[in-house]
């Protein structure tokens, strides 16, 4: 095929793009959002936040995964960053997802908001970043992570 190889640039870029979406700094730029729309979800994404950071570190250093395309690590930083389970970027999806969720009641919106938290989660496993079981691991800590920030709050 003529634009195979274009198609397939294409397509990789927007996988890369959408993963962008569970990345720390859309996050923060959501929190920094929310705190002028509704300062309690902001609480709670920023609370649920530093849970998925602090735990989900310690279990990718505790319980050390590799990646689909395994990375070399040298220190206690990048054997995180090599670490494969629970995949932190859906947990933050998700997060941003229930933030949502718990702020609008239009169906449409709702619907979109989640099509964008499962698209972050196959983008990961696209990329190889990770696996099937990493992505579902990560929904659940993120979901663990909103309520237990939401009973804080």
């Amino acid at each position: 095929m003529k634009y195979k190889k274009f198609i397939i640039n294409q397509i990789n870029e927007s996988f890369r793009d959408i993963s962008a979406l569970g990345s720390f700094l859309f996050v923060c730029l959501v929190i920094i959002l929310l705190v002028f729309i509704n300062f309690r979800s902001a609480l709670i994404i920023l609370i649920g936040l530093v849970l998925i950071e602090a735990v989900g570190a310690l279990i990718k250093v505790v319980f050390h995964k590799k990646r689909p395309n395994k990375q070399d690590h040298s220190n206690i930083l990048e054997k995180i960053e090599a670490g494969s389970f629970p995949s932190i970027h859906s947990a933050r999806g998700l997060l941003i997802g229930l933030g949502v969720y718990s702020l609008f009641s239009s169906i449409v919106m709702i619907g979109f908001v989640f099509l964008l938290v499962i698209l972050v989660g196959i983008s990961r496993i696209y990329l190889n970043k990770h696996y099937v079981v990493d992505v579902i691991g990560g929904y659940i800590f993120g979901f663990i992570s909103w309520y237990l920030a939401s009973l804080l709050i």
